[in-house]
């Protein structure tokens, strides 16, 4: 053991955390509640919004409702006439802001609390945009800077395109008042005719593909056009045949409205099975719709436009024909990819359900959507940046509804895995990422959350400004005697043929970056082991002792966490237990550490940093639980409790 460094538990050197609870690009009309998941490692005290780059711009005033700019008689005037449309809270509003006159700001809106926001589903800080007062199309970038009570604040501004994880929210206003009997979007029907329709639904086109570059020319765009599916099986557009057409695709590699799909019928009744002949390169917005292709062949990369795309899932159904990753084309001898999406494409799901793919993990933000038989991860923290309320069943290697066996992929099967992908030998920062309120305990194989930058060796890369709150994660591993890690069906299966692993590699929490700082681990729900990577102190080859630096060090002479919180995280949903990871605990991974270096319920308080990790804890000392990393004892006591 070459020394002890003390750790000091440091909020006030760290930002805030926070993303957009929206997808960018939308059309907003109306007034429209828009906000942020922001967090904190000592909580969030306001949020506001303005609008980047702007001049400055009247504010909304409450209760003035016929938009003069002041709130008096005429506001009172038109509560009473319009008695039942509007109520007593909108009175209220008329008679607590009277006299108010309107005035000039860059702001926006404030958020002075999280409440939850029934537009989204989302616990949010957020405000109510009013889109009327600016021009119908023109686009808008929404910024929000967030302050945590103690800390640093957080601004998101700037473009999507060009960072990501730390930007503003592109919005469009949607004030065209049309008359009653015009519909702009074009209709496509499994009757319709691409020679003889007009795109009107009562005579609707044949295809996507024509409602896409129809009445198009060379230097025009379909950004914003929205296409709407009638009774039929449809095929996506794909590029154009027309090299003058090419360009007019809406481009996700530019700050350009979507084109939107939607289903104007059941969308079962309509659903997409295939593409026209290859490709679409667009930015697509799908809304209620059902893509369920027909053949292996007529999904595979059916979302792989790479940058020039871009596509949303709006409560929508995306079934796949498989979950293998690829075959070895007998003709080419090469590999052929098998799955719908790649890596490439910015991606959002928005109460979307995913059924049979393999590793459907490039999402930006992912709210409230559903995963049914996938192998593979289903989050990559290299991508994600808010996931919310996701859950999943039949994650790993499960029969498929009609008795297929899983695919013999070797492939991680995680929830949430962190790495670097192939990228070594250069500078990794993933930063400003939140997950929370996800739900996973019925899976078979692989972990929950893994993940290191173990093959990265640039000093500067670092995992940053993360939020884990309110999971409920499960790994069954051991809950009875047939099903625990090495468990074979006795089906002759498996690459080695003795048999289908049960279970495979089964871990909770195995994670650490060597760089980790500013992480708020809080209020979740997490069964199995886990533990923070860390030091072996002896080498498992020779058995001879390694020199540790405690707290861990990442290779170069720093901590390896740093302000990393963990608060209120439970073992069971009655609080039974609280998960506290080794080598924190005094089992497993961490035997080797210290005693001096452990916490002592008996002895010790929270909140403690740990002299081992660097790692903050805080709760409820009494209910600390010790996993251990090599047993795997029966846990039926505790079915009951996570069966509620």
């Amino acid at each position: 053991m070459k020394g002890f460094c003390s750790m000091t538990y440091s909020p006030e050197n760290e930002t805030a955390i926070a993303y957009w609870t929206r997808p960018q690009y939308i059309d907003v009309s109306g007034k429209t509640k828009i906000g942020v998941a922001a967090y904190a490692l000592e909580g969030i005290e306001k949020v506001e919004f303005y609008l980047q780059d702007a001049d400055k711009i009247p504010t909304q005033l409450s209760g003035d409702f016929n938009l003069d700019g002041e709130v008096n008689v005429d506001d009172l005037n038109y509560i009473l006439a319009n008695w039942g449309t509007v109520g007593p809270r909108d009175l209220i509003k008329v008679l607590s802001n009277w006299g108010a006159k309107q005035e000039y700001s860059n702001i926006l809106g404030i958020a002075t609390e999280e409440r939850l926001n029934e537009e989204t589903g989302e616990l949010e800080w957020f405000f109510e945009f009013n889109p009327v007062q600016f021009t119908h199309g023109e686009r808008l970038r929404i910024s929000a800077k967030v302050y945590p009570k103690v800390g640093i604040p957080l601004e998101l501004k700037g473009s999507f395109l060009d960072y990501p994880a730390i930007c503003g929210l592109d919005v469009f206003p949607d004030n065209q008042t049309w008359g009653p009997d015009y519909d702009p979007a074009l209709y496509v029907s499994g009757t319709g005719s691409d020679r003889t329709g007009d795109g009107s639904r009562e005579n609707p086109f044949a295809t996507i593909h024509w409602a896409a570059y129809y009445d198009l020319e060379r230097g025009g765009t379909n950004a914003g056009r929205v296409i709407k599916l009638l009774e039929g099986q449809h095929k996506l557009a794909s590029n154009s045949e027309d090299r003058d057409l090419r360009s007019v695709n809406s481009s996700g590699m530019k700050d350009d409205q979507w084109v939107t799909i939607e289903s104007a019928v059941d969308p079962e009744l309509c659903p997409i099975v295939g593409q026209h002949n290859g490709t679409w390169k667009c930015k697509l917005y799908f809304k209620n719709v059902h893509i369920v292709p027909a053949t292996v062949e007529d999904g595979a990369e059916m979302f792989n436009g790479g940058r020039q795309s871009m596509y949303c899932f709006d409560n929508c159904l995306i079934e796949g024909k498989t979950r293998e990753s690829g075959y070895i084309d007998p003709e080419t001898e090469k590999f052929t990819t098998s799955a719908m999406t790649k890596s490439g494409s910015h991606i959002f799901s928005i109460g979307s359900t995913w059924k049979r793919h393999f590793q459907p993990a490039m999402r930006i933000v992912d709210i409230q959507s559903h995963y049914d038989l996938i192998v593979g991860d289903i989050i990559l923290t290299g991508y994600s940046h808010l996931v919310s309320g996701v859950s999943t069943s039949r994650h790993g290697f499960f029969v498929d509804d009609d008795g297929t066996p899983p695919p013999e992929s070797g492939v991680h099967v995680d929830f949430i895995q962190t790495h670097t992908g192939g990228r070594h030998d250069e500078k990794v920062i993933q930063e400003n990422i939140i997950i929370r309120y996800c739900t996973e305990w019925t899976r078979s194989g692989g972990q929950q959350f893994f993940g290191t930058f173990g093959r990265n060796d640039v000093e500067e890369s670092e995992f940053r400004n993360f939020a884990f709150v309110g999971n409920r994660l499960a790994h069954w591993a051991g809950i009875d005697d047939e099903f625990y890690p090495g468990a074979r069906e006795d089906d002759g299966g498996h690459t080695d043929g003795k048999g289908t692993l049960k279970v495979g590699r089964a871990r909770m929490f195995a994670w650490g970056v060597h760089n980790t700082r500013n992480c708020l681990f809080q209020d979740n729900f997490m069964f199995g082991k886990g533990n923070w990577n860390g030091v072996a102190t002896v080498n498992k080859y020779t058995g001879e002792e390694v020199e540790v630096q405690y707290p861990f060090e990442n290779g170069y002479g720093s901590p390896m966490y740093t302000n990393v919180m963990w608060r209120d995280n439970y073992r069971t949903p009655d609080k039974d237990e609280y998960f506290m990871p080794t080598p924190d605990a005094t089992t497993g991974q961490g035997q080797g550490t210290p005693e001096e270096y452990r916490f002592d319920p008996e002895t010790m308080t929270l909140p403690w940093t740990s002299p081992a990790t660097g790692v903050h804890y805080e709760g409820d000392a009494s209910k600390l639980a010790s996993h251990k990393w090599n047993d795997y004892a029966n846990n039926d006591d505790l079915l009951e409790k996570w069966n509620n």
